[in-house]
């Protein structure tokens, strides 16, 4: 089985990729996703949010998006120790992901944070204009301002960066998706055949 991680920037239409690719039969993981499950789900989890950021962390047993945002959003060494717990049991939860589709000739991993040769074979990177993506992310995103996604976009890899780990590259701007991810599908079936 072949492990494809597909990135890019905030509003980049990876989401959108993906869905293309579960059309075509491809089991797809979203690490987004699965995060805020756990983060929800997750007693461990949970318990070691509150540790970090106080019972304001969970009202009703609901995660408390806009007070945990407030906690972290300028303050770098907070967001890494909360990464530090969640990341880990995305990780550990990928695994065992992977052990339900070993029977698949290759799998997607969704993610924004990707580097190059960590656990996937090739990546895929959904490019979109810098205007796109903010545009898309504040008609997605209504609980964030411009300022936000901004903050969000310079934390974020460069258009150059993401380039520079990715095997292959979707433009989401102007340009139809079906076509260039039906190319790369049919590359990557080759690469599992050989």
């Amino acid at each position: 089985m072949i492990k494809i991680g597909i990135t890019g920037g905030i509003g980049s239409g990876k989401s959108t990729v993906c869905k293309v690719f579960e059309v075509l039969g491809i089991p797809v993981y979203s690490a987004d996703f699965e995060a805020k499950k756990l983060i929800i789900e997750n007693t461990a989890v949970k318990q070691a949010l509150i540790k970090l950021l106080g019972n304001e962390t969970y009202i009703n047993d609901l995660y408390n998006v806009p007070y945990v945002k407030k906690q972290v959003l300028n303050d770098v060494d907070l967001l890494l120790k909360l990464n530090q717990i969640v990341h880990p049991a995305v990780a550990f939860h990928y695994l065992d992901w992977l052990k339900k589709h070993e029977g698949s000739q290759y799998i997607l991993k969704e993610a924004a944070i990707m580097n190059k040769g960590a656990d996937q074979d090739k990546i895929i990177y959904v490019s979109a204009s810098e205007a796109l993506r903010r545009e898309r992310t504040l008609e997605r995103d209504l609980e964030r301002n411009q300022a936000e996604v901004e903050l969000i976009m310079d934390k974020q890899k460069t258009n150059q960066e993401f380039i520079e780990i990715a095997d292959f590259v979707i433009y989401n701007n102007d340009e139809l998706l079906i076509p260039q991810v039906l190319k790369i599908h049919q590359e990557i079936l080759l690469l599992s055949t050989s």
